[in-house]
């Protein structure tokens, strides 16, 4: 009955209540048609009824849930490799002992994972300059609707005003030039056409009759319900300028996409200061750079270590008292040599582990857990079975 009442929620959420930013955002996640994240939805409401989620961390999340699924349609990625990321997700945030204090920067964390390929923002800029988002069946609806709405106390209800035909998604170089056209955009206009009809700069949503969208830029402009008689945002930069042509279509695309990037954030990376305590294991994907290692435990012994170097030899030495045959194995193997070796003058700096066994230990944090985290995957060990503690390194 609870996970019903949780369900009836998702599917009648509605972008109209002015009050209410969870069921907004619940129905912009139903108007991506993103069906395959109901599972994982259905697990935050969860936590929030036992209090393992707050209302502002549920919203964050539905959010990032929208600025994953938009940025990844807007790169052409496939949308079959959803259902698989959704319906693992919340198990992936929860195997960290800190969730519940750091649920959405670990959601965060998550999704930019190299497996979960979430676009950053030089990746959408990218494909933005020749994504063709008329092509975008309903999502170019969702599109405008979220670039008209940004930062608007009044909200444009986009998708009713379509369905009613008192607006239309319309091409402000028209899809097919009339000579006044031509001649306005100059020689190159096959090559402008070409490389700018369908893409963000050129689309904007209006009032006027489809049949006119072949007029002039002028005559747009003036005409009853025309750009300069808009109050709409998209319309704001068509009712200042002058002409439209390969120049103006480039600064509006260039402001739409910089609004586009400010709508739809990308995560940013969970760091040392994002979690709430100084105890960690290796399973925490974290970035520790200006951090000191104090010490660490290893299978319920402790350890005082005074910077990583020594954490990452005094750990490989306990593996080889652990079991000396891995680590051999290890600095015998090509794959490795970067790593352990057998030869002392083969690293930059060589750490001794054992007779004949070299760590190479010229590296940065994220390089020793990296190297760690390969070399404990030959043990029958967990990562969470190593664990750490840090605090903040003082300034130089």
């Amino acid at each position: 009955m609870l996970f019903s009442k949780y369900y009836n929620r998702l599917i009648t959420a509605n972008y109209q209540s002015a009050n209410n930013e969870i069921d907004i955002a619940l129905s912009h996640i139903n108007k991506l048609e993103v069906g395959v994240s109901y599972p994982f939805l259905l697990e935050l409401f969860n936590d929030l009824d036992n209090n393992i989620l707050t209302e502002l961390e549920l919203k964050q999340c539905l959010d990032l849930i929208q600025n994953y699924v938009i940025r990844r349609q807007i790169c052409s990625m496939k949308s079959s490799q959803l259902n698989k990321i959704f319906i693992n997700i919340g198990k992936e945030i929860k195997s960290s002992k800190y969730f519940q204090n750091n649920y959405v920067s670990l959601f965060g964390n998550v999704l930019t994972s190299k497996a979960n390929n979430f676009p950053d923002n030089k990746e959408i800029k990218q494909a933005l300059e020749t994504k063709s988002i008329y092509g975008m069946r309903k999502h170019k609806q969702y599109l405008l609707y979220m670039l008209e709405n940004f930062d608007n106390n009044e909200r444009v209800d986009v998708f009713n005003l379509i369905s009613e035909n008192r607006l239309n998604i319309e091409h402000i170089m028209p899809q097919i030039l009339t000579k006044e056209w031509k001649n306005s955009l100059g020689t190159t206009f096959p090559e402008i056409h070409s490389k700018y009809l369908h893409v963000l700069g050129n689309l904007t949503l209006t009032g006027y009759n489809s049949k006119l969208s072949n007029k002039s830029f002028v005559e747009k402009q003036t005409m009853e319900n025309g750009f300069k008689d808009s109050r709409l945002y998209l319309n704001k930069y068509l009712a200042e300028v002058s002409k439209w042509g390969e120049e103006e279509i480039k600064e509006r695309h260039k402001m739409l996409v910089e609004r586009f990037c400010k709508i739809f954030k990308y995560p940013p990376k969970l760091t040392f200061d994002l979690a709430s305590e100084n105890i960690y294991s290796l399973a925490d994907d974290i970035d520790f750079t200006s951090t000191k290692i104090i010490k660490f435990d290893f299978l319920n012994q402790s350890f005082q270590v005074s910077n990583w170097s020594e954490f990452a030899i005094e750990v490989c030495k306990l593996l080889y008292d652990l079991d000396p045959t891995v680590l051999i194995k290890l600095s015998q193997d090509s794959v490795y040599k970067f790593i352990l070796s057998t030869n002392v003058s083969r690293h930059r700096r060589s750490s001794k582990i054992a007779e004949n066994i070299y760590l190479e230990n010229h590296n940065d944090v994220a390089t020793k857990l990296k190297n760690l985290k390969k070399i404990i995957a030959h043990f029958d060990l967990q990562l969470t079975d190593i664990e750490f503690y840090v605090i903040k390194s003082k300034a130089k």
